[in-house]
């Protein structure tokens, strides 16, 4: 057997594009944007089939996609069973098809796929990173269900999308919207798509080494449905579920102890009232004020009167209860995780919101990289909302206010994500540099961005005039 025989397929390239630095990725070579559909087809089946090796085989995920394989780079060796090239096959095909149903949208297209799924991979690795200064991943590192699941997620999450607003869509009475009820349109249907695929025949063999048994499937596909449609983040009814799990997940810290917040109206409910940062403080002294804290020390002396034990715990993000009154927990508390050292325990809830930020954050990784991917995600996002403008299928034209509504989404909404991204703890050191590039990217806009918009405009006004 040839050396070349010996070496198992994609894990030179699964490495050389897991080492890329963050702020890199879509400006270094080996992960710039490309027309090139079967390089992008590559590049995804060798970041999937990492994730695929760790579940059948059974090997750790602690070290990340880098260290899984330079391990087998060094030894020479194949892929260890069951991997074999008929799997491997499937992989192949899989991505093929899943990338080639991705419809020719300025923004929501095969390269912003491959773009999100290198961006969530790259996260995944800085948290196997982070575990050698002693930081915690709530199980996320030795979970290789879980990782694969991002993977996955990162790539069938915009696949068919039309380049149209769930709202239009809904607007329009268009047929996908009658179908899901107005509700995560796009998002949904990147699932039945990705899904309704996956479960061919074609891919039996796959399935049978990823999911021995059935429960680890329905696992894996939990994960994904969540984390797809947690990307629809124009859905106010999605935003506030992720807020409450956020909140739940990692309450505020105030005087050294872990607090949540209810309003008395709402109590026995997981929705959260959050400060408005912006709003105006009221006077010393006055009447409002006054109201405020009195609301604040009932809300404090119900929360600390609260019954203990299984039969009392609160209805909501954690557990539910079905129409015989059995208590169902979505999420539970295991104690202690292995990976960070003793220091902190695994809790599903904890895992479960950090793998949605994951995902949320890479689909606008751009934001979060370099300047000139900022720049370049937002002119095509610029030209598919006016291809559906001069379409009709837009009320917004978005030439409108375009320099200033990409301030707005940046201080309005990834500020605050970067800042999630650094409170999970995941991250470690790295936490803060997410923002600290964001702003960058901000100040740059400030400077550049009327520039940016105008050849946008133009370029959109020649690619789809009126």
């Amino acid at each position: 057997m040839s050396a070349s025989e010996s070496m198992p397929p994609y894990a030179g390239l699964a490495l050389s594009l897991s080492v890329v630095e963050w702020w890199m990725i879509g400006a270094e070579s080996s992960t710039e944007s490309t027309e090139n559909f079967q390089e992008l087809c590559d590049r995804c089946t060798a970041l999937l089939l990492v994730r695929v090796v760790a579940q059948a085989c059974g090997i750790s995920t602690g070290e990340g996609t880098t260290s899984i394989c330079r391990k087998f780079l060094m030894k020479q060796e194949p892929w260890p069973e069951p991997i074999t090239p008929s799997l491997i096959n499937q992989v192949e095909q899989y991505v093929r098809v899943i990338l080639g149903k991705y419809n020719d949208c300025p923004y929501h297209n095969s390269k912003h796929a491959c773009h999100v799924l290198m961006s969530t991979n790259k996260l995944c690795e800085l948290i196997a990173q982070s575990q050698l200064n002693g930081v915690h991943s709530y199980g996320l590192r030795k979970d290789s269900l879980a990782n694969l699941a991002l993977i996955f997620a990162a790539l069938i999450h915009d696949v068919e999308h039309q380049g149209i607003p769930n709202r239009q869509l809904a607007y329009e009475d268009d047929e996908l919207a009658v179908l899901y009820n107005d509700l995560s349109i796009a998002e949904q249907r990147s699932l039945y798509v990705g899904f309704a695929e996956f479960l061919k025949p074609d891919y039996k063999e796959l399935r049978d080494a990823l999911f021995p048994e059935k429960e680890l499937y329905r696992k894996f596909r939990q994960h994904v449905v969540n984390l797809v449609l947690n990307t629809d983040i124009a859905s106010p009814e999605r935003t506030q579920l992720f807020k409450s799990k956020f909140h739940e997940a990692f309450p505020k810290e105030v005087d050294g102890k872990l607090v949540r917040t209810f309003s008395a109206s709402s109590f026995g409910s997981d929705v959260e009232e959050e400060e408005d940062e912006n709003e105006e403080a009221e006077p010393e002294g006055s009447m409002l004020q006054h109201l405020k804290e009195k609301c604040k020390s009932l809300d404090t002396a119900l929360m600390t009167n609260i019954p203990k034990g299984p039969r009392r715990q609160r209805l909501g993000i954690r557990r539910s209860m079905d129409l015989s009154g059995e208590v169902l927990d979505s999420f539970s508390d295991h104690g202690q995780d292995p990976d960070a050292g003793g220091a902190d325990g695994e809790d599903d809830l904890k895992l479960a919101v950090v793998m949605e930020i994951i995902l949320t954050a890479a689909d606008v990784a751009h934001n979060i990289q370099g300047w000139d991917q900022m720049a370049l995600w937002s002119s095509r996002l610029y030209l598919e909302l006016r291809k559906a403008y001069v379409n009709d299928r837009s009320a917004m034209d978005p030439s409108k206010q375009w320099f200033e509504n990409q301030i707005g989404f940046l201080e309005s909404y990834l500020l605050p994500l970067c800042k999630k991204l650094d409170h999970i703890g995941v991250f470690g050191i790295v936490g803060p540099k997410f923002a600290e590039i964001t702003t960058k990217n901000r100040d740059t806009w400030l400077i550049q961005g009327i520039k940016v918009t105008d050849q946008a405009i133009k370029d959109g006004a020649a690619a789809f005039p009126s």
